[in-house]
C-alpha cells in the first residue's frame, strides 16, 4: 500500500503528458497492446462497466484480456479517447493515436482478432453476437462532449476455444440509433448523407468506438483483442458485403458476413491458398453459393469443406450479377510474441528519459502495462525503477542492477 501511494504521489507531483501517435510510411496501427496508453483523462482502452460491472481487464503478451463475471454479465470493452474535455479534434479521435503508419482519411477498413476461452454459438436470428458501436462526427462539430452520430456493426460468428476470430469492419454499418431496423445503410453514410453538417469520412471521424456482447455464453469466460489495423481496400462490393469474420474452427473455414436487408440473395463463394485478386474469380476452387436471411438480421454463414490450416486461405465472396467479388484473407492467426524486454531507463525506446518514461514506469509498477522497466533485476516493477528513471530524467546515471 505505502508503495502504492509513493507512486500515485511521484505521478501526481510529475504531471500525466499523453503519449504522442508515431507515424511511419506505411501501414495504420492503432493498437498491438504493448502497453495501456492514457489520455489525460483515463486508460484509451478499458472496460465499461456500466452495463457489465463485473470485467476485470488485464495486459497479457500484445493482447487485452478481459475476465467475465457470472451471468448476466459479459463482455464490452471500448476504446475511450476522452480527453476530459469530451472528443475534440484531433485527440478525442482514433487517427490522433495511431501507434505506427500514415493514416489515410479514406480508411474503408478496421480489422482486429478476437479470441475467448470457451465455445461462443452463433445467433439462430443472424442478428450477430458482438455489436461493434461506432461515433462518428466531422472535426470541425460544435461540441467537442459530443461523440459522434452512433451506428452500430453486427457480426455473428462462431467462437472455438481459444481459437482467433478474425474481424473486418468496413464503412457499411447494420443500424443507426432511433432509426428503422429495416433501413439499408450506404457506404461511408456521413459523405453519401451527412447528418451532422460537414461531410466526413466513417473512420476519419471516428471517435469512440466499443465491442459489446449481444447473445451465447460470455459470462464466465475469458476473452482476448489484439492487433487493430485501418487499411484501404479498392474494387470491392462493400455494400453487399460488410462486417466480415472469418475463423479456422479446426476441422475448417468458416467465414460470416452481412448481406443488405430485404430481397433474399444468392452469393457465390471460391477459396484458394492464393489471392484471386489477379488470377480472377474462377480460378477458385467452387464454394457453393449461400442464400441471405431475407429480413432485417442479416449476418449469414459460410463453411468451408474439412481440410487442414493452412498458413494463408482465400475466401471470395461475389454478389449475383457482379464481377467484382470481396476477398478475405484469413493468416493462421496464433497468440502474438512478446520480445524480450532489456531493461533501460528509456522506457519507450526514443533515445532519451522524461517524462513519457517515467509514466511508463508507474503504469507499470501499478500493473497497468507489462513490466520493462526492472531495472533492479528483483523480478518486478516497482517505485525503486520509478525513482531510478525518475533520476536518470534529471541527469543521474541509469542505474540497473541490485
Amino acid at each position: 500500500m505505502k508503495a502504492i501511494q509513493s507512486l500515485a504521489a511521484l505521478l501526481i507531483g510529475l504531471g500525466t503528458p499523453h503519449l504522442v501517435a508515431q507515424t511511419s510510411t506505411s501501414g495504420a496501427l492503432l493498437e498491438d497492446f504493448s502497453n495501456i496508453r492514457m489520455t489525460n483523462y483515463a486508460p484509451l482502452w478499458s472496460a465499461y462497466l456500466g452495463e457489465d460491472p463485473i470485467q476485470i481487464t488485464s495486459l497479457a503478451p500484445q493482447m487485452l484480456r478481459d475476465s467475465i463475471g457470472p451471468a448476466p454479465n459479459g463482455y464490452y470493452i471500448h476504446f475511450f479517447p476522452n480527453t476530459g474535455g469530451g472528443y475534440p479534434y484531433p485527440a478525442g479521435f482514433a487517427q490522433y493515436w495511431i501507434k505506427k503508419g500514415t493514416w489515410d482519411p479514406n480508411s474503408n477498413r478496421l480489422v482486429f482478432k478476437m479470441k475467448c476461452a470457451a465455445d461462443i454459438q452463433k445467433t439462430q436470428t443472424g442478428y450477430g453476437n458482438v455489436q461493434f458501436g461506432t461515433y462518428v462526427k466531422p472535426h470541425n462539430y460544435s461540441d467537442p462532449s459530443y461523440q459522434g452520430q452512433h451506428y452500430y456493426h453486427l457480426f455473428d460468428p462462431n467462437f472455438y476455444a481459444n481459437r482467433w476470430v478474425m474481424f473486418v469492419v468496413n464503412r457499411v454499418p447494420q443500424h443507426r440509433v432511433g432509426m428503422l431496423s429495416t433501413l439499408n445503410w450506404p457506404e461511408d453514410p456521413e459523405v453519401a448523407s451527412p447528418s451532422l453538417g460537414s461531410p466526413v469520412h466513417y473512420f476519419d471521424g471516428l471517435t469512440r468506438f466499443y465491442i459489446d456482447s449481444q447473445s451465447g455464453a460470455w459470462s464466465n469466460n475469458t476473452c482476448h483483442i489484439s492487433d487493430f489495423e485501418f487499411s484501404t481496400v479498392t474494387g470491392e462490393p462493400d455494400s453487399m458485403v460488410s462486417s466480415v469474420t472469418a475463423t479456422y474452427s479446426g476441422t475448417g473455414y468458416e467465414v460470416a458476413f452481412s448481406a443488405p436487408k430485404g430481397p433474399q440473395i444468392i452469393y457465390h463463394l471460391r477459396y484458394s491458398t492464393s489471392s484471386m485478386k489477379q488470377t480472377g474469380f474462377a480460378s477458385g476452387i467452387d464454394g457453393g453459393t449461400l442464400p441471405s436471411t431475407g429480413n432485417s438480421y442479416t449476418s449469414i454463414l459460410w463453411k468451408s469443406p474439412p481440410m487442414a490450416e493452412a498458413p494463408m486461405m482465400y475466401v471470395a465472396i461475389q454478389p449475383p450479377g457482379q464481377t467484382s467479388f470481396t476477398e478475405v484473407a484469413i493468416p493462421m492467426m496464433r497468440d502474438p510474441v512478446a520480445a524480450v524486454p532489456v531493461a533501460s531507463c528509456d522506457v519507450n525506446g526514443d533515445s532519451k528519459t522524461d517524462l513519457k518514461d517515467v509514466q511508463l514506469a508507474v503504469s507499470a509498477a501499478l500493473n497497468q502495462t507489462n513490466c520493462t522497466a526492472d531495472l533492479d533485476g528483483n523480478g518486478k516493477c516497482d517505485v525503486v525503477d520509478v525513482q531510478r528513471i525518475v533520476n536518470a530524467m534529471n541527469g543521474q546515471t541509469c542505474r540497473l542492477g541490485p
